[in-house]
């Protein structure tokens, strides 16, 4: 499974980032169906157990940029 990197260089930068995600057409769908398209699209795979206990929590990054 692929991973997009993005180098963020400071706060502001972070604060830009935008998702993609159709949050309106998220909440009509079961979790069914979305895990049906996770499973169709070759980049949005489910993460595994392993993969799961690897993510840090958002804070860690932003605590990261302020140290700056």
């Amino acid at each position: 499974m692929g991973m997009i990197k993005i180098r963020v260089h400071n706060k502001s930068e972070a604060n830009d980032l935008k998702g993609r995600t159709n949050g309106k057409l998220l909440k009509k769908m079961s979790e069914s169906d979305i895990l049906k398209g996770m499973k169709e699209d070759l980049d949005a795979q489910p993460s595994t157990a392993y993969e799961a206990s690897q993510f840090r929590p958002f804070i860690f990054l932003k605590q990261k940029l302020n140290r700056r």
